[in-house]
């Protein structure tokens, strides 16, 4: 038997702006820049603090990393997808799926707290993020709050050396119970996603866009001269939601969602929505055979998703 409650915190530090930000690519002089990221599990109650564990992560600007808690009772998973976003800005896409015991049933059956969370943060290199896995205690000398601290620091121009790509992570003090681990990845983040509609195999529309990693983004399907009204009006909302590194055939995980509008009324039905997993490059195609398109000609969709200019060759 399971109950959802909320209890994890999310405290950030100074002041944090959580609002979107534009598409618009960083500058190429601000990819080949490097951040550092402490991440700090320190336990605390009113009278001192105690530093469980500290690790360091440094990569270049998109590095991504994951940390995990476990104890007998309690389970966390938090990953972060990074991006600099402005010369003296971060954008942290971070995921947080809790589980924690929380007693017996009268039936004694065991109770479990769970909670998930997404959190799209926007913070300067004067801040840092805090994680309250058990929420905050009240106070007193034997009631402790345990924080998970992350502080990013951003290196100013560097040597050629320093700057090279290697991901270094350096455990500064780790936790003897090995309940808390690290992991950080370099995976791309912008895509280039193509989006073609064929009627009888001849092509009657197609669409391009630049697509962030865990984003949705719409893609218009323009309408060539071949095109009939039924597929002039289609929209693709598309995520690329996965990408596994397998060389020298990288895979990439979609979802899509499919969309007609109605030029009387402005409105938009969904007609078709699915996911997939592709090799980078190569086409995923589906049938369109949905009412809404209901003629004699069979309409297929492809996608096909290639990693951004500004990714390649990293």
């Amino acid at each position: 038997m399971k109950i959802k409650k909320v209890f994890l915190l999310i405290t950030i530090l100074f002041t944090v702006s959580l609002i979107g930000v534009n598409r618009s690519l960083s500058a190429k002089a601000d990819e080949q820049k490097r951040v550092r990221f402490q991440i700090v599990a320190a336990q605390e109650n009113s009278t001192e603090r105690k530093v469980l564990s500290q690790t360091t992560i440094e990569g270049l600007a998109g590095t991504d990393f994951n940390v995990n808690l476990q104890t007998a009772n309690f389970k966390l998973h938090a990953s972060f997808i990074c991006d600099l976003v402005a010369p003296d800005k971060l954008k942290i896409k971070s995921k947080l799926d809790t589980r924690r015991f929380y007693g017996y049933s009268p039936a004694n059956l065991p109770l479990y707290e769970e909670d998930a969370q997404n959190h799209t943060l926007i913070l300067g290199f004067d801040e840092n993020i805090v994680l309250l896995p058990f929420g905050r205690n009240s106070g007193g000398s034997g009631n402790e709050t345990l924080k998970i601290e992350i502080t990013p620091t951003l290196f100013a121009d560097v040597s050629s050396a320093e700057s090279s790509d290697a991901l270094k992570i350096n455990i500064n003090k780790p936790l003897p119970s090995g309940e808390i681990t690290v992991e950080a990845f370099k995976n791309p983040h912008r895509f280039q996603v193509e989006a073609i509609v064929l009627a009888d195999g001849r092509e009657i529309a197609r669409g391009t866009s630049e697509v962030l990693f865990d984003e949705e983004q719409e893609i218009r399907l323009a309408p060539n001269t071949a095109a009939k009204n039924s597929a002039q009006l289609l929209t693709a909302k598309f995520t690329v939601n996965k990408y596994t590194r397998n060389r020298p055939q990288d895979f990439v995980g979609i979802g899509y969602r499919i969309f007609q509008a109605h030029l009387e009324n402005q409105a938009q039905t969904e007609i078709l929505s699915g996911s997939g997993i592709a090799i980078l490059g190569n086409d995923l195609r589906y049938q369109l055979n949905n009412n809404q398109l209901a003629d004699d000609k069979k309409y297929e969709l492809r996608f096909n998703v290639r990693a951004a200019l500004s990714e390649q060759n990293k």
